[in-house]
């Protein structure tokens, strides 16, 4: 399973500085991985001048235009996931759109309500069925039945919690998981 993976799509921003922190409160096979992975450090700057990030419509920050490793770890096992697989901070559905289109359910989430609906604006007709919109933001407005998922993705969302509010997060994918 690529729960780390998942987990850790987020932590490659330089400004956060609450890693060691974050990781104590995980168990340590994991967070030994996410020292692994932090090490990779994603340069927003260069992103955003090679037209590789898109601003989001509320102002909030950006969506990744090109998928990272992580997000197409995603890709690839959301499929074959045991449940409705969860994409946290969609934006314009980079990474919910092509797990539709390979045969997963996917809960569409997002903050901005506007990009839902851009989403469901542009969403083919075969897929509408295996779709669900939740608006709202990580932690405090995303309710989901204890182990009724079967994967999560969470990019490009991480950096703009407090650590309770990772904290509360990273024990919320624990339980829908």
């Amino acid at each position: 399973m690529c729960v780390e993976a998942i987990l850790v799509a987020a932590l490659g921003y330089k400004k956060w500085g609450s890693t060691p922190r974050i990781l104590s409160m995980l168990p340590t096979a994991i967070a030994i991985k996410l020292r692994k992975i932090a090490r990779i450090i994603v340069d927003l700057k260069n992103f955003e001048k090679e037209g590789k990030l898109i601003r989001t419509l509320n102002g909030m920050g950006h969506s990744i235009v090109n998928l990272t490793e992580y997000s197409q770890a995603f890709l690839d096992f959301a499929p074959k996931a045991p449940g409705p697989v969860l994409d946290i901070g969609a934006a314009f559905g980079v990474a919910s759109l092509p797990a539709l289109e390979r045969g997963a359910e996917v809960i569409i989430n997002d903050m901005a309500q506007e990009h839902l609906d851009a989403i469901a604006e542009n969403m083919p007709d075969d897929l509408k069925s295996r779709v669900h919109y939740c608006c709202g933001r990580i932690p405090q407005e995303i309710f989901l039945k204890p182990e009724s998922l079967g994967a999560i993705h969470c990019s490009q969302v991480f950096h703009f919690l407090t650590g309770d509010e990772l904290t509360q997060t990273f024990k919320l994918m624990y339980t829908w998981l």
